[in-house]
């Protein structure tokens, strides 16, 4: 049974002035995540679970449009518009109260670009075809996989990547204690691009792919591994 949604208050989260805008969400019965900008860096985002915080405040609730925050008690909820935003996702126009000190807010459109002095990715250099490597995991251990929902995502640290200032996938981090993302084909330092060929960083399909993985019999990760592109197969044997 999915939780009650938050009592906003609606006297503070119709003040225009805000300092975090949501870049995107995924929200499905199983997991659940979402990105989120700081508007004064916002080519600095941030991934976030239900339970996590940011800025001092805990990310409560992620809906299809929006999630909740909770600011030392009070709710203020972020709504997605149908504005373009940075790396072809949806920009938003948030409900949060302005905080002391921020900075004023901007407007959307998506933001201009960074400044030439904010770090970015080196390039990469691939081959002249993508490498491709195969795994397998049993049926029986890949629904119990999917069953753990958002726990399986548990001690991974997954990190907004960018291509020439532009989000172009996330890279995950964990503990050799992962020993099921390692039998995946998955390693620490992985930025997954496309999944099934559809690019991470579309999050309306990304959430019609996640809602069908249990019936899935194959998955195929693209993603980079020490600058060059790798093609990972995931087989789903029956038994």
């Amino acid at each position: 049974r999915p939780p009650p949604t938050p009592e906003v208050d609606k006297k503070k989260t119709t003040t225009p002035a805000s300092t975090l805008r949501l870049v995107g969400a995924v929200t499905t019965p199983r997991l659940a995540w979402a990105v989120l900008a700081r508007r004064d860096t916002p080519h600095d985002q941030i991934v976030l679970h239900p339970g996590e915080k940011v800025d001092g405040a805990t990310l409560t609730k992620i809906e299809h449009n929006a999630v909740y925050v909770d600011d030392q008690g009070r709710v203020e909820r972020l709504e997605m518009t149908e504005a373009g935003g940075p790396g072809g996702m949806r920009g938003v126009v948030s409900a949060r109260a302005k905080r002391r000190g921020a900075n004023p807010p901007t407007t959307t459109p998506p933001p201009p670009p960074a400044p030439a002095s904010q770090p970015t990715n080196p390039p990469i250099t691939t081959g002249p075809s993508p490498t491709v490597a195969s795994s397998h995991i049993a049926r029986a251990e890949y629904e119990a996989m999917l069953a753990k929902g958002v726990a399986w995502l548990a001690g991974v640290v997954v990190t907004p990547w960018h291509r020439e200032k532009e989000l172009a996938g996330y890279q995950i981090d964990f503990s050799g204690q992962r020993a099921d993302l390692k039998k995946i084909g998955l390693l620490p330092h992985d930025v997954i691009e496309r999944i099934d060929g559809i690019a991470v960083t579309d999050t309306p399909k990304v959430t019609q792919w996640v809602n069908q993985l249990k019936n899935r019999s194959a998955v195929q990760v693209e993603l980079l591994r020490d600058g060059q592109t790798l093609i990972l197969n995931l087989q789903v044997d029956k038994s």
